[in-house]
């Protein structure tokens, strides 16, 4: 569940904006109102305008009111609505103290018009409603005010999108699949869980991420019908969005894990829609959802679309329509919208006859005009104020139509048989100006003689700035003199929570990177400040693993960790002791509280690896473990750490990964319960559980992969 004992006092503001500078100064004039009464709420905002490559510098040319304090972040590229999102995001959450931390984030289009309602509705919403991992307001139109969209639902048949009301008749806050990012509450707590919002660029991007905010967190998203936000309505026929309307179609789709029935006919509508295209004439239009399909069946789907991808013939304005078509003939219209009337009476003032029966030209409207596509070879396709002219013979358009058709349903086959993926934005790994800084944390139940002596040998230790030490509910507590001695801070949990502590230790932190430790475990001081070194000079570094020792012996828990002083940078497992960057930690999730014990540090690594970072380990750097349960497996091990390696081939790896992987880590678990009965049957009932329970869905953004290497190193197969 969402965070829900705190209530929401400080809400960053994250409102993109590409070259709409008219739209984003009416829209802080409304935050300046907003931010008056929010402050009569106990309310404190932090504004955020993420200027998104426009042409002209947006902090130049906008006005801003005098009583709004607001910060500007240019990106050097067009990311679109989800990649400004996300950067101003990532903006607020990382504030220079903690004080400054935002509770929740409200998301607000340049476009969007605002009231102090439309925010305190939804801060109100969330406050009372602890299970809330998101609220979002009714949409009104700018022009009447009347509301068009309260809430989003996903079409578990088609994975279509649609409003869930159309009206605000209830105005009690009510479940939905989704809420439109135009004026979009979330807990920052909510956003730490599931990720950042998936890089779809344009179009399916909130649908996707409220369907992950409520899986991630357990919560729920809800429509809010009391807090109104007035947004321009899409009537308009779309161009370039249909690219994006068929690639980003999938997301919601698999995000929901409607499965391949559904992944089908949502592929074979969109061949459908490109097939209407082609009867109308607009071949280009109808190669922009056919290249969507395309790339989504690539699994390609992550920011803007590649370059040529977009190409069509823009419209024209009502004014050149004479100029464009031959001498007068008669011609007849078929829709009655405002824009097929205009044309019709200038085609008459230019000396046209208007026609009752079939006639070389017909005017028909863009987005549906067929009935008149069907009868006539020459074509007017008015929308709005706009027009494209079309000629060809009707037997051509229909080949057309029915050749499209058949690659959409090519498409369509392709798309059922495989998962298409959620987009994710590319991490961006700039070098840090100075070192990192470092917290270890500690998880510790019920060890405190361990405890101690980990204590005093981190103590020693330079590069560490604070030690947290998480105590998973041990009874009776360690006394506190042993904290005040090594300056150590406790963090006392109500109960044993297993590897959820280190996340929890982790949020407490503020460091660049966390030294993650059992409390049996210390890092070899020498050998650590090169595992520090190694962080601060690879950015695209997220995790080092120390290679696990028992202190009295001297024995390696990893006989297949590299020899010699060489690091190795493509390793995929992890331990007992790992340098960790804070920020890959929050993006994968930090360990999986579902694992609760065992073989959570290796689905991390792959984890880290999956979405972007590298992991490095070195045989020198080293981290003494002074643990028994390291040589000697309990029948709880077997059990729990057999169950997790079976749910980390199904989170990780395809379906032959998967297989191959299960048996080996079984046979592998088999091998080590020897002859105790016990440990066998604990085995078979890990592998039961595996095998039986859904494993906990992977985070936003991290691609199946890293299992191959897993096995070989682990196992020693390609020996």
């Amino acid at each position: 569940m969402p965070d829900a004992h705190n209530p929401i006092r400080r809400v960053g503001v994250v409102v993109p904006c590409f070259a709409r500078a008219d739209d984003l100064g009416r829209l802080l004039f409304d935050l300046e109102r907003v931010h008056e009464h929010a402050a009569d709420e106990g309310l404190d905002l932090d504004v955020v305008v993420v200027d998104n490559a426009s042409p002209e510098h947006l902090e130049q040319t906008v006005n801003v009111p005098q009583q709004l304090s607001v910060r500007w972040l240019r990106t050097t590229t067009n990311s679109g609505g989800s990649g400004g999102f996300n950067a101003g995001m990532s903006l607020v959450m990382q504030p220079t103290n903690a004080a400054e931390a935002p509770d929740a984030l409200w998301l607000v289009d340049s476009d969007a018009r605002v009231t102090p309602r439309t925010l305190l509705e939804l801060v109100r919403t969330l406050d009372a409603d602890p299970t809330a991992a998101a609220a979002g307001s009714a949409i009104a139109d700018p022009q009447t005010g009347c509301i068009f969209e309260v809430g989003g639902r996903i079409n578990r048949l088609t994975g279509e999108l649609g409003p869930w009301r159309t009206d605000a008749r209830d105005t009690d806050p009510f479940t939905v699949d989704y809420v439109a990012a135009c004026s979009m509450l979330v807990r920052t707590s909510a956003v730490e869980r599931a990720g950042l919002m998936p890089w779809t660029f344009v179009n399916g991007d909130d649908a996707t991420w409220g369907v992950l905010l409520a899986r991630e967190t357990g919560g729920r998203v809800v429509a809010v019908p009391t807090s109104v936000v007035r947004h321009p309505r899409f009537v308009r026929m779309n161009t370039w969005a249909r690219f994006y309307q068929a690639r980003n179609a999938f997301g919601p789709i698999d995000a929901l894990a409607l499965g391949p029935a559904a992944r089908f006919l949502r592929a074979l509508k969109e061949g459908a829609r490109a097939a209407g295209q082609q009867i109308l004439g607009r071949s280009d239009l109808a190669e922009l959802h056919i290249k969507g399909l395309r790339e989504a069946a690539r699994r390609s789907t992550s920011g803007p679309a590649p370059d040529g991808a977009i190409d069509f013939e823009p419209s024209r304005h009502l004014s050149e329509l004479n100029a464009a078509l031959p001498e007068p003939a008669a011609f007849t219209a078929y829709d009655h919208a405002a824009g097929a009337e205009r044309a019709s009476r200038l085609l008459m003032d230019a000396g046209w006859r208007r026609a009752r029966t079939r006639a070389p030209l017909a005017i028909v409207r863009a987005k549906d005009g067929f009935r008149g596509a069907l009868r006539h070879d020459a074509l007017v396709l008015v929308d709005g104020d706009n027009f494209v002219i079309r000629s060809a013979p009707l037997a051509r358009r229909l080949v057309r139509a029915a050749w499209t058709m058949t690659r959409g349903l090519e498409l369509a086959l392709r798309l059922a048989r495989r998962h298409v993926g959620i987009a994710d934005q590319p991490i961006d790994h700039e070098p840090a100006d100075t070192p990192a800084s470092i917290d270890a944390i500690v998880v510790s139940y019920n060890r405190h003689d361990a405890l101690g002596a980990t204590l005093a040998h981190l103590r020693d230790i330079d590069r560490i700035d604070r030690i947290i030490v998480v105590d998973n509910a041990s009874s009776p507590l360690a006394p506190q003199d042993l904290f005040d001695e090594h300056r150590a801070e406790l963090i006392q949990l109500d109960e044993n929570t297993g590897v959820e502590a280190f996340n929890v230790g982790v949020r407490a932190s503020e460091a660049d990177c966390v030294l993650i430790l059992d409390d049996d475990a210390w890092p070899e001081p020498d050998t650590f400040d090169k595992a520090c070194e190694l962080m601060d000079e690879r950015p695209e570094l997220g995790a080092v693993a120390l290679l696990p020792v028992h202190p009295r012996n001297n024995e390696r828990e990893w006989p297949f960790a590299p020899e010699g002083d060489t690091t190795n940078l493509d390793w995929p497992v992890m331990g007992c002791g790992n340098l960790v960057r804070r920020r890959a930690w929050i993006r994968a999730g930090g360990y999986e509280r579902d694992f609760f014990l065992y073989r959570n540090d290796t689905d991390l690594a792959l984890k880290l690896r999956a979405l972007g970072f590298t992991v490095a380990c070195n045989a020198n750097w080293v981290v003494w473990h002074d643990s028994p349960a390291a040589t000697r497996k309990s029948t709880r091990w077997h059990e729990l750490a057999t169950r997790n390696w079976l749910w980390m081939m199904r989170r990780h790896a395809g379906p032959i990964g998967t297989l191959i992987g299960s048996l080996v880590g079984a046979a592998w678990a088999h091998k080590l319960s020897r002859l105790s009965p016990a440990r066998h049957l604990a085995t078979l009932r890990g592998i039961a559980r595996g095998l039986g329970e859904a494993p906990p869905l992977a985070p936003t953004g991290t691609r199946r992969g890293g299992v191959r290497r897993l096995l070989r190193l682990r196992f020693r197969l390609d020996r």
